[in-house]
């Protein structure tokens, strides 16, 4: 198991633990420190599992690292980072499930950040930029922040969460893996902290943070577009995690 961790701007670490055969975790077998205000948000393998990626929010940059998933020893990779750009704020991270693309989204720059991955060096490099953001909307707006990223199990549309705007963005991702806006959805949103596509990619349902609800939508296969299911269900107070386990 990998884990990131970070208090604040005092320290950001990650961790490689152990899983026994009876499920409980060993003690960390590989730890890295990155230092103060670095904030690595998420920690990601790649879909063959030999790297992984760091997003460092308070770098601003993404860590590299080979991965042993034998022994759960990450190696900084080289070069060990590709940098972010100021202030930018690399959140979270997603891998298209078919072409050798990453997706970043940028908390505070509110931006998406796409960038080719070399699977034999398992190295990062920038391909598009673009923003999360409506035409006309400044990123700099009173609290404005990004959250959420992830990529349709089809390959075909890519989705990110805008908190402030209240609103979740969609993209079309064409064969080279670029992106093209498609639109935003706002029914119902209400700071959405996370999002989770489920298993079959048929709903897409959002923690509202600042509704105390969770919001489902159908995604429509051949478009992207969401459309509401219901009314809102209430989760309790301040949900920031949302997630589907299909039962047997």
């Amino acid at each position: 198991m990998l884990v990131a961790n970070y208090a604040d701007k005092k320290s950001g670490t990650i961790a490689g633990l152990p899983i026994d055969a009876d499920g409980k975790l060993g003690q960390a077998v590989d730890t890295h420190d990155f230092g103060p205000a670095t904030m690595p948000h998420m920690i990601l393998s790649d879909p063959g599992n030999s790297y992984v990626f760091v997003p460092c929010k308070g770098g601003p940059y993404i860590a590299q690292f080979a991965f042993d998933a034998a022994t759960g020893k990450l190696t900084p990779n080289e070069p060990d980072r590709i940098a972010s750009p100021p202030r930018s704020g690399p959140r979270h991270m997603a891998f298209h499930p078919g072409k050798n693309v990453a997706y970043v989204i940028n908390e505070q720059a509110m931006t998406v950040i796409a960038y080719s991955f070399d699977r034999g060096s398992g190295l990062l490099a920038e391909l598009q930029t673009i923003s999360t953001l409506p035409e006309g909307v400044p990123a700099t707006g009173k609290g404005l922040s990004t959250a959420e990223i992830e990529v349709h199990r089809s390959g075909k549309f890519l989705y990110g969460s805008n908190r402030g705007h209240n609103s979740i963005v969609i993209y079309r991702i064409d064969d080279a893996g670029r992106l093209t806006l498609i639109g935003h959805e706002t029914r119902t949103i209400k700071k959405p902290r996370h999002f989770s596509i489920d298993p079959t990619g048929t709903l897409l349902l959002v923690a509202n943070q600042d509704g105390d609800s969770v919001s489902v939508f159908r995604i429509d296969q051949g478009t992207g577009g969401l459309t509401p299911v219901g009314e809102p269900v209430a989760a309790g107070r301040q949900p920031s995690f949302v997630g589907v386990l299909l039962l047997p």
